[in-house]
């Protein structure tokens, strides 16, 4: 199991998921009992676990998606859909969630890329208009891609969506201006500008 731990984190990590858990809760009380089909969406949702020191294995904290997945609420969410695009990983996570959590039955866990999948949220949502979403985008580096939050455009959903700019914009930004090509390229996919 040690080998496919997610292996960031400290305490901001676990000021995030508190925070984003507070809001989740408040989100399920406002939402409950209006007969809308509500849908957890996770694009980045891990193995299951965070390692919080590098090499301490005990010094492990429950993902969001795990976490999620265990909040306690009279409302529930409809679906829970979970995106890891490493296969192993969502192996992991499948494997902790059919030991550990409830509603099985509506837990999807695809190894897919999170933009494909993001398109399809949207498109799901324009076709059924009594379902709401929240989404909990929390990414590595730069893979999300404009055209997949334009996409929701005049839909009802909420979304956190964490940008990663230390990780990703800062770095392809050079002080010299000799940037290339390929990096272009992706700023413009991420920033959605030309």
């Amino acid at each position: 199991m040690a080998k496919h731990l997610n292996e960031f984190g400290g305490h901001w990590t676990e000021d995030k998921i508190e925070i984003f858990l507070k809001y989740l809760y408040a989100y399920l009380q406002i939402m409950k009992d209006r007969g809308f089909e509500l849908i957890y969406f996770d694009g980045f949702a891990g193995c299951g676990t965070i390692q919080k020191e590098a090499g301490n294995i005990e010094a492990l904290i429950e993902s969001v998606a795990i976490r999620v997945l265990a909040l306690e609420h009279a409302q529930r969410f409809s679906i829970y859909y979970l995106v890891e695009k490493d296969k192993q990983k969502a192996n992991q996570l499948e494997s902790i969630i059919k030991v550990s959590q409830k509603d099985q039955d509506k837990v999807y866990i695809v190894a897919e890329d999170c933009n494909e999948k993001l398109l399809g949220l949207a498109n799901y949502l324009r076709e059924h208009r009594y379902s709401r979403a929240l989404c909990f985008i929390d990414p590595f580096g730069m893979t999300i891609n404009w055209n997949s939050l334009a996409a929701f455009e005049g839909l009802d959903l909420d979304m956190w969506l964490l940008v990663p700019t230390g990780i990703g914009v800062n770095r392809l930004l050079q002080k010299k201006g000799e940037i290339p090509d390929a990096w272009f390229k992706k700023l413009e996919a991420f920033l959605g500008l030309t």
